[in-house]
């Protein structure tokens, strides 16, 4: 790796400034060179990003396990995650599932819980809205009667959203679709006819953006109902989201409206707008859950502390108009209020008014009454509560870090019983007319565990377990957890305070002062960082033998409001001072040292580690900033940075300015230190809520001021800049891997400092990509030993009759038969068992079963050839995109590389359609069209008998209604059914043109749509020349079968590149669209 890094020159402009005033009155003027950085869009910063992730990535590509790391991380990464589940109005269940790689999390309905979740079907898959799996989901929330799901989506992690709403039972969407949202509850009227949201004054005046879907978007906004009905096939199926602008100019007023359903937004209500007194302010709106009223909490900015207003809705949205006279409750910002429920005149919130560690009362909406109904608890911090089953509270608790959930009645506020569960960090999930509670817990250990509880049979009811994730990554009982309190003298030093840390590492860790420690921080804005379950993280401590830690400093609400203010304002310094009396703790612990500690936060974290390294620079080997906020002067000034003046103070005031002044990262870097972190900065160049300017500005700064230093002290400074990414939320799931491996790669190599002796470095890199590397790697450095063991020497034969191909298909190994292991030596010297078991071990602790695959037979059915060598059961199991499938390896296949196909086929839908599947196989696109494309009914044709029953069991499996799917086993020229279909796949290759006529007559005399699957000669054809050839041929055919009764026009729709099927041969999909016209046409 090269010891110094050649920083760009990065320009400087010396006549930008900006002039403040302190606390004596005096001017300050503030230099600011890169301001032209600000600007996201100009020649000048595209070329800077470039040259910035130039550095970082030739950085990164050095770091010898980088890619094994990720390689890794992914193969681990790859199980699933549940939400909590909620049950809905219409009797069913609904919850977010990610099956492990999905780049979004996909929203599931089940229809009882006496049914799997294997049972539950599709109701949005966030995938199919983009094919880089950057647009998301940003919130939902159903009517009240259960009906009508409505939901807002965001591009490229924009806060910027559109909401779409969508008929649960026929998965259709209406035509109502509202751009330019933000911040939005979507709480909906009793009567089920609108919904409440927000925006921000002129918003629909910035729709300006870098692709056409926003434009499709935009029109539709102003599109007749006329317009709108010519359009509805296509608003139906696609989600048509705006594509973000990188936004940096700054949101002023926040706007509070109310949609009735099928009326244009130009007819929307307004309700509430933060202007005159309210400049500044913070809406958060949301109805009771009964509908009485419209309860308003709004704060300044971000802090907490609020007042409480509210709207009689007389279950009515009829009652709703514009400037409406709003009850105002709690009229000060003295306390925080949050609501819970109502019943009659009497709002329920919870409140430390009175009572640091918050209490519940209810305040009479007539009288403004207070009375208390769960008073405080003086050592544990009330943190939530949720009416369930009419007359109870499920209660949380938060006891240094860890949760703890009570059942409470409402009526007399008495509690009646505590949840035995174990220690970890616990969401839950109830509603006032439901029995059933769901809850959700996880810790540093334990990945995501869902209870479920149902109180009508009883208060004391135990709690089952709903969903168990089992994780089988790294060795969880190799490992514990501890939390210790650490001494932080912070501002005061007459008044130190403990604080929190959990420390995760293994059970025979060894304290001598030389383990890897990686500390997470956040410590602002009263959020609490609660244990969580990092996948990442126990790989980096498997690996490094490390220690993670997080720290609950100051600013956090681990402690409730009061925790918080002593890390805010003229106290923000206290949060800084706690991570770094926790790392000296771990060094004087003998944990670790000082050239071993790495630091992360993001966000308003990211702005705590930051500055930290210019506090403390000889305290840390590495800091990584993740969208930090890192210029505080001028944080204000871009999309809702003012919303923040409540936590860190408004430069713009003299008094504030003093506050800024001293803690600003990219203002307070130190001049000429002899010790400094390594600097890993990541941005996104999407992030409209801490623009990426702040990163941008601060890595030119930390180059142009330590570059030459840093280069002596052999540490990087670097950032890495993300593409149609955002501040975080909606990230796809593989951009996450990339990131996290990125991050914990980065860690240890840069406590690589050249004034430190390597020779231990060295070696633990090499056990490292050792212990990373590929099965291959892994299965020659095994049957070596073997070989050793039974006296066979090793020699090149040996090594070269090592497969360098394979496939896995569930628990089953597949080898390429006469390409590898052919030696007799293997089994004239190995016990065959001893011998298969030792290959099967080198690739994983989940293969229990090896084949070898020969040539496909030539028969009818082209059948494979397999001879299975370990393990006596030919059926493999396997889940795809979320689907089963099984199949008998000795007479059936399953081609992997088709699966983008299976995929795309699975992302229409097919709702209400009847689709009729030539080539069925054992369902590679009937399982598709029916699990995910809901697929009315779907005839599929195969005339392989061993096919037909993997094609039945896949069915059942996938709990596939029987009155959805006709299975015609035989010729499909003599079964196939005639005039029926809306949609016909196609999918036999190298051709299916011996059923292209088949295919015609199966669909309905008013057309439809066909798949048609095929390898094209690239040297002969085009893509395009293929694809026309074959829309000719349909389109003749479709004529002479109907006999020039019906004429027809054929248009091709789509062309999709599967994947290469040889040299200069391609297998493609040319979808077409068949349509009657009349003659005159």
């Amino acid at each position: 790796m090269p010891s110094t890094i050649t920083y760009p020159v990065i320009r400087r402009d010396p006549c930008v400034s900006d002039t403040y005033c302190d606390r004596s009155s005096s001017t300050v003027i503030i230099n600011d060179p890169y301001r032209w950085l600000e600007d996201p869009d100009s020649e000048e910063t595209a070329q800077f990003v470039s040259e910035q992730n130039i550095i970082s990535q030739a950085y990164l590509n050095n770091i010898p396990y980088r890619t094994k790391f990720f390689e890794h991380l992914k193969e681990i990464f790859n199980i699933p995650k549940f939400s909590c589940p909620s049950k809905q109005p219409n009797g069913k269940y609904y919850y977010y599932m990610n099956t492990g790689l999905q780049n979004q999390d996909v929203y599931y309905e089940l229809d009882s819980l006496s049914k799997s979740t294997d049972q539950a079907q599709i109701l949005i898959d966030p995938n199919t809205f983009s094919e880089d799996g950057t647009v998301a989901i940003q919130s939902l929330n159903f009517s009240y009667d259960g009906k009508i799901l409505c939901y807002s989506v965001s591009d490229a992690g924009s806060d910027w959203s559109t909401i779409y709403f969508m008929d649960v039972a026929t998965r259709k969407k209406l035509d109502d679709v509202i751009i330019r949202t933000k911040f939005s509850s979507l709480r909906w009227t009793t009567d089920n006819r609108g919904i409440f949201y927000s925006t921000y004054a002129d918003a629909l005046n910035n729709t300006t953006s870098n692709n056409t879907n926003s434009v499709t978007a935009t029109k539709n906004e102003n599109k007749t109902e006329e317009d709108k009905d010519t359009n509805k096939t296509t608003d139906k199926t696609t989600n048509e989201v705006p594509s973000a602008t990188i936004e940096v100019i700054r949101t002023d007023i926040q706007e509070v409206y109310f949609h009735r359903l099928g009326t244009p937004r130009s007819s929307d209500i307004c309700l509430a707008r933060s202007i005159d007194d309210l400049n500044e302010h913070f809406f958060s709106v949301e109805t009771s859950d009964d509908g009485q009223y419209l309860i308003a909490s709004i704060s300044i900015g971000t802090l907490n502390e609020n007042k409480l207003w509210f709207l009689p809705l007389y279950k009515s949205s009829d009652s709703i108009v514009e400037q409406p006279n709003w009850s105002k409750l709690i009229d000060n910002m003295d306390f925080v209020y949050n609501f819970v429920t109502s019943q009659d005149d009497l709002l329920y919130v919870t409140t430390n008014a009175q009572a640091e560690n918050f209490r519940l009362i209810t305040i009479n909406t007539k009288t403004k009454e207070i009375n208390e109904v769960i008073a405080e608890d003086k050592n544990d911090l009330l943190e939530d509560v949720t009416r369930v089953y009419e007359n109870y509270f499920l209660v949380r608790y938060l006891s240094h870090v860890k949760s703890i959930l009570y059942l409470y009645e409402m009526e007399t506020g008495r509690q009646l019983r505590k949840f035995d569960l174990p220690i970890g960090n616990i969401s839950a999930w109830g509603d006032q007319n439901e029995s059933e509670i769901f809850i959700r817990l996880e810790s540093f250990l334990s990945p995501t565990t869902i209870y479920t509880c149902d109180l009508a049979q009883s208060l004391d009811a135990s709690v089952t377990i709903f969903k168990r994730i089992e994780f089988n990554g790294v060795d969880l009982n190799a490992l514990t957890t501890e939390q210790v309190f650490v001494d932080s003298n912070g501002l005061d030093p007459s008044n130190p305070v403990k604080v929190p840390m959990f420390l995760v590492h293994k059970k025979d860790l060894q304290k001598n002062g030389q383990n890897p420690t990686h500390l997470y921080v956040y410590g602002g804005f009263s959020i609490g960082i609660k244990p969580f379950f990092s996948v990442a993280a126990l790989l980096w401590i498997h690996h490094f033998n490390g220690v993670f830690a997080v720290v609950n400093a100051r600013g956090g609400a681990e402690y409730g409001e009061v925790w918080h203010k002593d890390g805010y304002k003229h106290k923000k310094k206290n949060t800084y001072l706690d991570l770094c009396a926790s790392t000296e703790w771990l060094i004087e612990n003998k944990y670790t040292k000082s050239e071993k500690v790495s630091i992360t936060g993001g966000s308003n974290g990211g702005l705590t580690v930051a500055a930290c390294a210019n506090m403390r620079p000889d305290l840390f080997a590495c800091v990584v900033i993740q969208v930090g906020v890192l210029d505080l002067y001028r944080y204000h000034k871009f999309t809702i940075g003012y919303y923040w003046c409540g936590e860190y103070g408004n430069p713009g005031l003299p008094e504030e300015f003093e506050w800024v002044k001293t803690i600003s990262p990219l203002h307070n870097i130190p001049t000429n230190p002899t010790k400094y972190p390594a600097i890993l900065v990541i941005t996104a160049d999407h992030d409209d809520r801490v623009v990426p300017a702040h990163s941008f500005k601060y890595i030119s700064q930390l180059q142009y001021q330590l570059g030459e230093t840093m280069n002596r002290l052999g540490r990087p400074l670097i950032s890495r800049i993300d593409v149609r990414a955002g501040h975080g939320a909606g990230k796809p799931t593989i951009k996450r891997i990339e990131e996290l491996s990125d991050i914990y790669s980065t860690t240890p190599f840069s406590h690589k400092n050249k004034n430190i002796q390597n020779s231990s470095f060295s070696i633990k890199v090499i056990n490292l990509v050792l212990e990373m590397s590929s099965p291959r790697e892994k299965l020659i450095k095994n049957l070596q030993s073997l070989c050793n063991e039974h006296g066979l020497t090793w020699d090149d034969q040996l090594s070269n009759d090592i497969p360098r191909k394979w496939r896995v298909h569930g628990d089953m190994l597949l080898l390429p038969s006469n390409r590898c292991f052919v030696d007799s030596r293997w089994i004239n010297n190995i016990p065959s068992d001893q011998f298969w078991s030792t290959v099967a071990r080198s690739f994983g602790s989940s293969i229990k079963r090896i084949a070898f695959e020969g040539p496909i037979k030539n028969d009818d059915f082209r059948s494979p050839n397999t001879r299975l060598v370990l393990g006596n059961d030919p059926w493999i199991n396997l889940v795809e995109n979320g689907i089963k499938f099984s199949y008998n390896v000795d007479k059936s296949m399953f081609c992997a590389g088709n699966n983008t196909e299976r995929m795309r086929m699975g992302q229409i839908s097919c709702v209400n359609e009847t689709i009729v599947d030539l080539y069925a196989g054992i369902g590679y696109f009937t399982l598709p069209f029916l699990v995910h494309g809901h697929a009315r009914h779907v005839y599929a044709c195969e005339w392989n008998p061993d096919s037909m029953e993997a094609l039945r069991r896949n069915l059942q499996a996938n709990h596939i209604d029987e009155d959805r799917y006709t299975l015609l086993l035989g010729d499909n020229q003599l079964t196939c059914p005639v005039g029926i279909a809306d949609r016909c796949n196609l999918g036999l290759i190298p051709s299916s043109e011996a059923c292209w006529p088949v295919a015609c007559r199966a669909l309905q005399a008013k057309g439809g749509r066909l798949h048609v699957h095929g390898v094209v000669n690239t040297k002969q054809d085009t893509h395009d020349q293929w694809s026309e050839n074959v829309r000719y041929r349909i389109e003749t055919l479709m004529r002479d079968i109907h006999h020039g009764e019906n004429n027809y026009k054929c248009e091709i729709e789509h062309v999709e590149r599967v994947k290469p099927y040889g040299p200069h041969l391609d297998h493609l999909v040319v979808d077409l669209l068949l349509t009657k016209i009349s003659s005159s046409s």
